[in-house]
């Protein structure tokens, strides 16, 4: 998951800031091309990117050891809405960024904290209660629990309740997008 987290959020914010930087981005906004047509453009090519990357760390973990997955559907349904959510995220903050040095501060200052608090190397149930309930806000947490549950049948978190965050996120997240994109 942490894979393809970072592949969809790199993959984003190489694209279209390497395109704002170069100014090719104002061509791209004088066409006649849709709003939403560019926003899944660029998400789309995230996501392939995440896919591939996920394909890849199963392919050489599966090499090394026996894997197996309770609930394949599940497994790729986590990936696919992970690797969108990140996407989305990237570009909201290549939107904003006006240098390479902004494009590294969600990774450094957002997402290696929601890992560490998202359930990814530990169950959050032995984090103190404070900690526990920060943990209940981190989407990283119902990504992993979703694809815990995916691969081994069993996860702290509701299955439904992850479903329901992730679309959450998303939804909100292209709501903002488009907006910001006419804008």
């Amino acid at each position: 998951m942490m894979a393809v987290i970072m592949a969809a959020y790199q993959n984003t914010s190489s694209s279209f800031f390497g395109a704002k930087f170069q100014k090719s981005i104002e061509e791209l906004f004088v066409s006649p091309m849709a709003y939403w047509k560019i926003l899944l453009g660029f998400c789309a090519g995230a996501m392939l990117r995440a896919m591939m990357v996920a394909g890849l760390v199963f392919g050489a973990a599966a090499f090394m050891t026996d894997i197996t997955i309770k609930h394949i559907g599940l497994a790729f349904i986590f990936i696919f809405l992970s690797a969108l959510l990140f996407a989305l995220l990237e570009l909201y903050n290549a939107l904003y960024a006006k240098s390479f040095d902004d494009i590294a501060l969600i990774p450094t200052f957002l997402i290696t904290p929601l890992i560490y608090l998202g359930g990814v190397f530990y169950p959050i149930s032995i984090l103190p209660n404070f900690w526990q309930i920060v943990s209940q806000f981190n989407p990283i947490l119902y990504m992993i629990g979703g694809l815990r549950y995916a691969f081994i049948g069993s996860s702290e978190i509701n299955i439904y309740l992850s479903f329901g965050i992730l679309i959450s996120f998303i939804t909100v997240l292209i709501l903002v997008i488009l907006y910001l994109l006419k804008k």
